[in-house]
């Protein structure tokens, strides 16, 4: 059993570092576009030139560090809160159990994205005010204290609680109407993907 449970998390945490992987190059582009106006050619240009290619994977240890954690608390508390609904296939349970762990899951991603950011606007050396998510995360606690790494929790708190119950919501009626008993156990590996699991 113990051994099991290491595996999945060992599966997990490679799953999770191959989407920050692929994912994080783009999603640095969209945050300098977003903050500067730029076109896609003329961002991508401006990294390569300015920073190097390692200019696109910069803020990218916190999302690797933090993705798991994240992912075990959302469906660890998704999990635990539907124990409390008579009937597990309840789409309202599944929505409010969904809104739970999009809420949960805020307290490890709010300053992760944060500090993800905050990296990534960096351009060059002569701008560098953080070496490290770690360094970041300790200058912004120590100048404007340990909730300035909390900035916009309303706001993410707003869309993730919701957003999470939403897909939850949506798996679960999925997997109702491709499953012949209901259940996520007894869908075939292509159905399981395509109910979003």
């Amino acid at each position: 059993m113990i051994r099991l449970s290491l595996l999945m998390i060992i599966i997990e945490e490679i799953i999770s570092a191959t989407g920050v992987l692929t994912g994080h190059p783009l999603d640095t582009v969209k945050i300098r576009q977003q903050t500067e106006a730029q076109n896609v050619y003329r961002c991508c240009a401006s990294i390569i030139q300015n920073e190097g290619i390692l200019g696109f994977f910069k803020g990218m240890s916190s999302p690797l560090i933090s993705f798991t954690a994240i992912h075990a608390i959302a469906f660890g508390v998704y999990g635990n809160t539907m124990k409390l609904f008579d009937n597990y296939h309840n789409l309202f349970g599944s929505f409010i159990a969904g809104n739970m762990a999009g809420i949960a899951q805020c307290s490890i991603c709010i300053p992760s994205d944060l500090l993800k950011i905050k990296l990534q606007l960096q351009k060059n050396n002569r701008q560098k005010l953080y070496t490290s998510s770690y360094d970041c995360a300790q200058k912004m606690i120590k100048q404007h204290g340990f909730l300035s790494i909390y900035k916009g929790t309303w706001i993410t708190v707003a869309r993730d609680g919701p957003g999470y119950g939403m897909w939850f919501v949506t798996y679960e009626f999925c997997t109702q109407k491709l499953s012949n008993d209901g259940t996520a156990s007894s869908l075939t590996t292509f159905q399981l993907l395509l109910a979003g699991g």
